[in-house]
């Protein structure tokens, strides 16, 4: 896939969630507003691009965040559970979900 990928992952309290949101994409940007995941997966992937993503407020769970010669910045709380050079992992809100952000060669950027 190559290009940006951008789309607004929302939902409604009435309406079913998916057991997983995954997108990759091999050369590309990843941006989505209000995602919603409080106890399922979401896997964010980008070979050579960045990543930008605002989560709904009631979305929660663990979160990892990776780059390999990016940058990693967090707007909102989240409880540190470990913190390396280019990895970042933790908490945030109620809920269940595991949540992967990487990208090989682009920036990470997360509004919880």
């Amino acid at each position: 896939m190559f290009g940006e990928v951008s789309r607004a992952l929302t939902s409604s309290k009435t309406d079913a969630i998916s057991d997983r949101i995954s997108v990759d994409t091999i050369s590309g940007d990843v941006a989505g507003k209000n995602i919603l995941i409080k106890e399922n997966r979401g896997n964010f992937n980008s070979m050579s691009g960045d990543i930008d993503l605002d989560f709904d407020e009631e979305s929660g769970g663990n979160l990892i965040l990776r780059t390999l010669s990016g940058e990693i910045s967090i707007d909102g709380e989240l409880k540190f559970v470990k913190r390396e050079r280019k990895e970042l992992e933790g908490t945030f809100r109620e809920g269940t979900a595991s949540i992967e952000v990487e990208t090989k060669s682009g920036d990470i950027t997360v509004s919880l």
